[in-house]
């Protein structure tokens, strides 16, 4: 999945791209003057870094749930998680996305 931000979300200009395997893990690339890289995954945490206007931090990232009945033609894909800084709670973030063809 693969889209391009807009003014609404502060990253005008960047691209998104979303890379969905299965039921356990998405990686999110953002592309542009301010990049990141998370990689959300059952069981398991990663530690990602994350571009901001303000520079690029290091986050720590905890899946609590990945739902995808993506196919060739569409589908949906659900995922939760949790961000950290330096072990501190950021915030829990939930993303739903519906593809159609």
């Amino acid at each position: 999945i693969s889209y391009n931000e807009t003014e609404a979300t502060g990253f005008e200009g960047a691209v998104t791209e979303l890379s969905v395997y299965g039921n356990d893990k998405v990686i999110l690339n953002r592309s542009g003057e301010y990049t990141s890289n998370l990689i959300i995954e059952k069981g398991k945490k990663h530690h990602c870094q994350y571009g901001t206007p303000y520079g690029d931090i290091m986050v720590g990232v905890n899946s609590k749930d990945i739902s995808s009945s993506l196919t060739e033609t569409g589908g949906n894909v659900t995922f939760k998680y949790v961000i950290d800084v330096n072990s501190s709670y950021l915030g829990d973030f939930n993303i739903s996305i519906d593809v159609k063809q």
